[in-house]
């Protein structure tokens, strides 16, 4: 899957928060809109809907979302596909951040 090219790809928009992708068949490709990635080694229709963080999040400690939070479906599956969530942070040019700093949960 490593060797696959990301193909860019328009969803069909239905309503503010939900997107769908019809995915021709084997490859990697990545949601002009969202940026959510998926990729699948047969055709593939995926539905996802944008979520409201505070519906499923509570603040523990230091914690805190900072990527979009998204419902997603997949219709005729036919074994296991990679879906690559998309992760938004943005820091201050002078700031002070290693690794161990950043943690990310799933």
């Amino acid at each position: 899957r490593d060797a696959l090219q990301l193909q860019d790809v328009t969803p069909e928009i239905e309503g503010d928060k939900d997107w769908s992708l019809r995915l021709p068949g084997e490859g990697k490709y990545l949601c002009t809109r969202t940026d959510l990635g998926v990729v699948t080694p047969y055709p593939l229709h995926v539905t996802y809907r944008s979520e409201n963080w505070s519906d499923y999040w509570q603040q523990v400690e230091e914690w805190m979302p900072v990527g979009p939070l998204f419902s997603i479906q997949c219709e005729d599956v036919e074994g296991p596909v990679d879906i690559l969530l998309p992760h938004v942070l943005h820091l201050a040019d002078d700031a002070e951040i290693t690794s161990e700093d950043l943690q990310a949960v799933h």
